[in-house]
């Protein structure tokens, strides 16, 4: 009974991290889909879409804009995540 209770009291604690991630995953999945026919790779693509949602989440805009409002309204952290993904400029 005594771990049974430990198990829900745990359950409950970690909830809200768990929701918090699902809706990191919304966001980053979002960017994602947003950017499959960029012609980059997978791997920079979750980097990319990674490092632009922890960059909105210190910049406070929390889950009120997406990723792609936050690329408009900061240039420079946009073009800090390409680089650190490695993002690979397409010709037009």
């Amino acid at each position: 009974m005594f771990r049974l209770a430990l198990c829900v009291i745990a359950a409950l604690a970690l909830q809200p991290l768990a929701a918090h991630a699902v809706e990191d995953g919304d966001i980053i999945g979002q960017c994602l889909e947003d950017n499959a026919d960029e012609g980059q790779t997978t791997q920079a693509l979750s980097v990319y879409c990674s490092c632009a949602n922890e960059k909105m989440m210190q910049d406070n805009y929390g889950k009120d804009i997406d990723i792609s409002d936050w690329e408009k309204m900061n240039p420079d952290g946009q073009e800090a995540c390409s680089k650190e993904a490695g993002w690979i400029s397409q010709p037009d």
